[in-house]
């Protein structure tokens, strides 16, 4: 009986420890409260945003796939889906990287200082077709990247 007790603890203590490392490795990955100044109009999610300062953070969803950006100002936000994307390299600042078709800029991913994780957005209908579009003309888009500063 006693043996049961033990056993059954310890597997409690197990699961609670792998839960807190999977809560710990899933928080590594989402941005906490991004502050970034963005010089040129954007889109997210077919919605265009306008240059300015901006506030990225994880949206409230079980699955902390959601992504809110939000404009300081208040005058322009976007809620998005993302997925989780990792690199074998270690990243030494917080980045946003934007995918440049002509004029138009998309925001395509969020790196995190400090971790090989980042957020991944997914393409719209209509980045596609302006992809589609270069492509036949064999013009591959141009990546854009901001480095977020220390606020």
């Amino acid at each position: 009986m006693r043996k049961q007790i033990l056993k059954a603890a310890t597997m409690f203590v197990g699961i609670i420890a792998l839960a807190f490392v999977s809560a710990l490795a899933a928080s590594a990955q989402s941005p906490r409260n991004i502050i970034v100044n963005v010089p040129f109009e954007f889109s997210v999610k077919g919605k265009t945003l306008p240059a300015g300062s901006y506030i990225i953070n994880s949206a409230s969803t079980v699955d902390e796939t959601g992504l809110s950006i939000m404009r300081r100002d208040g005058k322009a936000n976007a809620v998005v889906l993302s997925r989780p994307v990792t690199t074998r390299k270690m990243q030494n600042e917080t980045r946003l990287v934007f995918n440049r078709y002509g004029d138009r800029y998309f925001l395509s991913n969020i790196w995190i200082s400090g971790s090989n994780g980042g957020r991944e957005l997914f393409k719209t209908n209509q980045e596609r077709s302006l992809e589609m579009e270069l492509a036949r003309n064999n013009v591959k888009p141009e990546t854009v990247t901001l480095i977020v500063r220390a606020q």
